[in-house]
């Protein structure tokens, strides 16, 4: 699955025909024509954000029936998402125009809720990642000398911020874009 900025849809990809052949499909899903980004969670869902349609926010498709056809679950749309990472019904968004991290209850795809968000002091949340315990949600700000910000998620509805490091690189003036 590749999302792409440039109107032809979402590239669904075939793999099992390599090294001989590349089936692939350019598809349109619920006026989808351009997505930022996308996760694929654990259970086989896929969330679409920055998208042309929902306000840019969390779109959410099954792909366990019909992998080449996702099928529509549900939507956020409160805010434009630039990043998101899901692990255990739970979506950390990067709300990157409010600079906010935001969690996303998605546990009932067809009804999402904000269990918890910090919006922060020069925040243009770019990216977000959980650690392996899943208490620890990491975010970067895409501008020249922002941080890499560690903030402590083990309550959703209590965001606090743990720890933020600025790289000394470029006179500390580089821009943290992805943190993985």
């Amino acid at each position: 699955y590749v999302t792409n900025e440039t109107d032809s849809g979402l590239l669904i990809i075939d793999l099992q025909y390599l090294p001989d052949s590349v089936v692939y499909k350019d598809t349109v899903m619920a006026g989808i024509n351009t997505a930022h980004n996308l996760w694929i969670d654990e259970i086989g869902q896929m969330y679409l954000v920055g998208t042309n349609n929902f306000n840019g926010g969390v779109v959410i498709f099954d792909l366990t029936t019909d992998p080449w056809n996702p099928g529509f679950l549900g939507f956020y749309d409160d805010e434009y998402v630039h990043d998101v990472y899901v692990r255990g019904g739970l979506a950390y968004l990067g709300e990157i125009y409010t600079g906010t991290l935001a969690i996303l209850n998605v546990m009932n795809p067809s009804d999402p809720f904000i269990t918890g968000a910090e919006t922060y002091l020069d925040g243009f949340t770019h990216n977000t990642w959980l650690n392996d315990a899943g208490t620890t949600c990491f975010t970067t700000d895409e501008y020249n000398g922002a941080y890499l910000i560690a903030w402590d998620v083990s309550d959703p509805s209590n965001i606090q911020e743990q720890d933020r490091i600025q790289s000394e690189l470029g006179g500390g003036l580089s821009a943290p874009h992805n943190v993985h």
